[in-house]
């Protein structure tokens, strides 16, 4: 079961209150608000995040080498790690997104890289979507894409994921509070 809706709450008040007996029936309704607790900061690390390198978490020149981290993003993504898996999802060919990761240290900073260089298939085309769906075991609903790239945000979205096209920091963190993503 992926959500605690009102029928599970209802079973585990009953459960609580058959186990407990009748006489502790403020106990059975406090682990029943336990378990919707735990179940609901468990859903949440569900979620993945996942950011693209290029125009997101890194800004400048890609041709020259003059790339520069965005300010500010190394700490969202360490914040967000706290309550959801954060993945990066780039288009970079391999040796290039291997260059730039042990530059940035990304490898130590997101929970996962998929690059479309080492899986032979680039956004916007649904498999690298489903192949982030497959290996973190989630549904379309349960990934949050930011890419700063239009037509990659709008493909995400005809799939079922929650896409942001990100254009500043502040509009990120706008659209997080909308989406109720804790930062």
């Amino acid at each position: 079961m992926r959500r605690f809706n009102s029928t599970a709450a209802l079973a585990v008040l009953a459960l609580s209150f058959i186990l407990l007996g009748a006489e502790n029936l403020l106990l059975s309704f406090a682990v029943a608000a336990a378990a919707g607790i735990v179940y609901a900061a468990l859903s949440r690390k569900r979620t993945v995040i996942a950011f693209d390198s290029g125009g997101v978490m890194t800004e400048g020149d890609y041709f020259t080498q003059e790339v520069k981290e965005r300010p500010g993003m190394r700490n969202l993504v360490k914040r967000l790690k706290q309550n959801y898996r954060v993945v990066l999802l780039t288009n970079q060919n391999a040796l290039a997104q291997k260059l730039f990761s042990k530059r940035f240290g990304f490898g130590k900073l997101f929970d996962a890289q998929i690059v479309s260089g080492e899986l032979g298939v680039k956004k916007p085309n649904r498999e690298i979507f489903d192949y982030v769906e497959q290996k973190f075991d989630v549904k379309p609903d349960e990934i949050v894409f930011v890419d700063d790239a239009a037509e990659n945000v709008e493909s995400a979205k005809s799939f079922g994921l929650k896409a942001i096209q990100f254009t500043s920091l502040e509009g990120l963190l706008a659209e997080f509070r909308r989406l109720k993503i804790t930062v």
